[in-house]
C-alpha cells in the first residue's frame, strides 16, 4: 500500500478512473444523546451530510458505530449508554451511503445481548452489513476483521482481546485482509508500547493495515511499519459525535483499490461535525452560537 495526499482533501476525490474503487473509513459515529435535536431537523441533517460527501463524494463508507441503535429506544435512559434511534440514525447512514457499521467496540453491548441483535437487524434491513467482533466480511477489494480492545466494568457479556491475538491466525482470509480496531487511551493522538505489540501480532497473521477507534482524537498521519510491510493508521477519531473540538478530533481514510492489485490510502482532516450542526441550528433559529453552551453539552463521557 501506499500513502499520499493532495492541497485540498475534496480534489482526491474528484480523482475518478475505471481501474480504480475508491472508499472510505470513518471513526466513532453516535448519533444520539446531544445530536438528536441537531439531525432531528432535517436541514441540519442535510449541512452534516453534505459536508462529509464533499470529501467522500458518495463513495462507499465504513464507520465504527458506537452504540445500540432501536426502533423504539426506552424512556429514561441514561447518557452513559449509547442508545440510538432508528428513525434518526438509519436516514443518516444511508445518506453517507455508509456499506458496514463496524460493532466492535465497548458500547454495542450497552442494552445487553437483545439489544446487540436488534442493532444489527436494523443494519440488515437498510442494506449496511454488521461487522461484530472477531467476524470478517468480503467487502470487495479486501477482506475487513472487526476487533474490540476495550472492556468496560458495568456491563457483561462483553467479548473482550485480551492475550488471544493468536487466534486470528486460525481464522480464514483471502488476501488482503484490513482490521478494524476498537483499542487505544481515550483524547490520546498515538499508539502506544501494547498497540504497537497487538498491531505486530496482527501482522504476523496476515493483517496488511490496521485502521483505529475509540481514542476520539485522530492520529496525524498513518503510519508504514516494518518498512512498509504494512500500514497503522492508530486512529480516526470522531466521525459523529457530541463532542468539542476541546476535546476531540476527526479524519477520514481513503483507500483506492486499482486494477492491477495495488493500494494507495491517505488520511483527510475532517471539521467538528458536532459544532457544526449545533451552529447551523442556532443560526436557523435566530440565535447567538454560545460555545459554553455547546462545550459543556460536548464534555459529556465517551
Amino acid at each position: 500500500m501506499g500513502t499520499g495526499d493532495t492541497e485540498r482533501p475534496p480534489t482526491g476525490t474528484e480523482l475518478r478512473y475505471p481501474d480504480q474503487e475508491i472508499l472510505y473509513f470513518g471513526g466513532d459515529t453516535y448519533i444520539g444523546r446531544y445530536l438528536t435535536g441537531p439531525l432531528a431537523d432535517k436541514d441540519m441533517a442535510g449541512v452534516i451530510v453534505r459536508e462529509i460527501r464533499s470529501i467522500t463524494g458518495g463513495a462507499p463508507l465504513i464507520l465504527n458505530l458506537e452504540g445500540v441503535m432501536l426502533e423504539d429506544p426506552p424512556e429514561g435512559t441514561g447518557n452513559n449508554l449509547h442508545v440510538m434511534h432508528a428513525s434518526l440514525t438509519v436516514p443518516v447512514l444511508q445518506e453517507l451511503n455508509v456499506k458496514v457499521a463496524v460493532l466492535a467496540n465497548n458500547h454495542s453491548f450497552d442494552l445487553g445481548p437483545a439489544g446487540v441483535e436488534e442493532t444489527r437487524a436494523i443494519l440488515q434491513r437498510a442494506g449496511i452489513v454488521p461487522l461484530p467482533h472477531k467476524a470478517i466480511i468480503d467487502a470487495g477489494p479486501f477482506r475487513l476483521l472487526g476487533l474490540n480492545f476495550i472492556g468496560k466494568l458495568d456491563y457483561r457479556d462483553l467479548p473482550v482481546v485480551r492475550g488471544d491475538l493468536d487466534d486470528l491466525c486460525r481464522l480464514q482470509a483471502q488476501p488482503p485482509l484490513i482490521a478494524f480496531v476498537h483499542w487505544g487511551k481515550e483524547y490520546t493522538a498515538s499508539a502506544g508500547a501494547a498497540e504497537y505489540a497487538a498491531a505486530q501480532t496482527m501482522h504476523a497473521c496476515g493483517v496488511v493495515a490496521i485502521v483505529g477507534a475509540h481514542p476520539h482524537r485522530s492520529a496525524p498521519a498513518i503510519e508504514a511499519k516494518q518498512g512498509g510491510e504494512y500500514q497503522l493508521t492508530y486512529s480516526l477519531g470522531n466521525l459523529l459525535f457530541d463532542q468539542t473540538t476541546e476535546r476531540s478530533s476527526g479524519a477520514l481514510l481513503e483507500l483506492r483499490a486499482f486494477g492491477q492489485g495495488t493500494y494507495a490510502t491517505r488520511l483527510i482532516p475532517i471539521p467538528n461535525l458536532y459544532e457544526l450542526g449545533i451552529r447551523q441550528l442556532q443560526i436557523k433559529q435566530g440565535l447567538r452560537v454560545n460555545s459554553s453552551q455547546t462545550n459543556s453539552a460536548g464534555s459529556t463521557a465517551d
